[in-house]
């Protein structure tokens, strides 16, 4: 086979390809972020290009070669919806670990270590602690079970449920995403409130009975113990809670790859 005339002849394919996936590469969890080197993410699509491309359905772009007859202006147009169609991708399945991380950031606004934030290293963003120690957490299992391989299988598939150049924006995508009645928005957040749950039952209840003891006792210094036990009482909560916070993650990584399929299906021909 000659590699060059192939290459020449598949230039659009090539080109399509590496804009699905530098997309994804952009907003897609453990992939997305300043954590990657942005080198790194641009070979990585580029590699995945090159080796995905003689077994990628293209029968809409063979017969032109190299720029054809379409000319650069469509190959420009093609390759942004290509690239639009993988930030939606990406963006569909970090719902979960977005889920996570406002279940941190809850907690520790309950707790009171909304004052101590760090930066996160992926979203180069100010966070939580406990949002950042919940977002790691959930990282780490996602790549534990193989979630990483999983997406990248989902984004190998959508090139069959969504064929280069064919990509159509509908009203169904930003419904699916954001407006629609089981939007994946609001699940996100009901997620989250349930992750964190625990931790706010249990510092209400805390908050009770300070209010009982100072009735009780004002010569106590409510204030000062109230504080140190939000503090043990959250800590001794979240540590009982990560198993399940962990379970619960691992449990949900099927559904990350089957939101970005049902994104990309939105936008089918």
């Amino acid at each position: 086979m000659d590699v060059t005339r192939l290459a020449m002849e598949d230039f659009e394919l090539y080109v399509l390809l590496a804009c699905r996936f530098a997309g994804f590469m952009v907003s897609a969890p453990f992939f997305g972020g300043e954590a990657a080197p942005k080198r790194v993410k641009v070979l990585l699509a580029l590699g995945l290009a090159v080796m995905l491309a003689p077994f990628t359905p293209s029968a809409h772009l063979q017969g032109v070669g190299g720029l054809g007859e379409r000319g650069l202006e469509w190959l420009v147009a093609t390759g942004a919806s290509e690239l639009a169609l993988g930030l939606l991708c990406g963006f569909a399945s970090g719902f979960l670990f977005t889920a996570v991380q406002l279940a941190g950031t809850y907690a520790g606004q309950q707790i009171g270590f909304a004052i101590a934030n760090v930066i996160d290293p992926i979203s180069n963003v100010s966070v939580s602690i406990l949002a950042q120690l919940f977002f790691v957490i959930s990282l780490l299992v996602f790549i534990g079970t193989d979630g990483h391989l999983l997406l990248f299988a989902a984004m190998v598939r959508t090139l069959s449920l969504v064929p280069l150049s064919t990509v159509i924006f509908r009203e169904e995508t930003a419904a699916l995403v954001v407006f629609g009645e089981e939007n994946y928005v609001s699940q996100m957040f009901a997620l989250s409130v349930s992750l964190a749950a625990p931790v706010m039952v249990i510092l209400l209840l805390t908050t009770i009975v300070l209010g009982f003891l100072a009735k009780v006792a004002p010569e106590a210094n409510v204030f000062v113990i109230g504080f140190t036990l939000r503090i043990l009482g959250g800590i001794f909560v979240i540590l009982i809670l990560i198993p399940f916070m962990a379970q619960i993650v691992a449990d949900r990584i099927p559904d990350v790859a089957g939101a970005l399929l049902d994104v990309a299906a939105t936008m089918a021909p």
